[in-house]
């Protein structure tokens, strides 16, 4: 289990897999994003902020989850990168 770990660990280019969890993490943006303009959201409660921002996005549950995916995937690439660091 140790040699595999260090085998992935030695193979992954950990600029190139931040960079693509940094660009999925910008298409969960896009697509939570609400493109319908909402006046008066001093007077709504949270609930219904939450509801007029997924009826307004593209497709609201994607991009929270590939939002979710990329940070996990950036701490990941932060963990191992310090993991290497301490190695050496």
């Amino acid at each position: 289990m140790k040699k595999a770990l260090g085998r992935v660990m030695n193979k992954l280019n950990l600029k190139y897999t931040f960079c693509f969890s940094l660009l999925v993490f910008l298409i969960g943006v896009v697509l939570t994003l609400n493109l319908v303009p909402v006046s008066g959201v001093n007077e709504m409660s949270e609930e219904e902020i939450a509801e007029l921002l997924s009826i307004g996005a593209i497709n609201y549950p994607l991009g929270r989850w590939l939002m979710f995916c990329s940070l996990f995937m950036m701490v990941l690439v932060v963990v191992i990168y310090a993991i290497k660091k301490i190695k050496r």
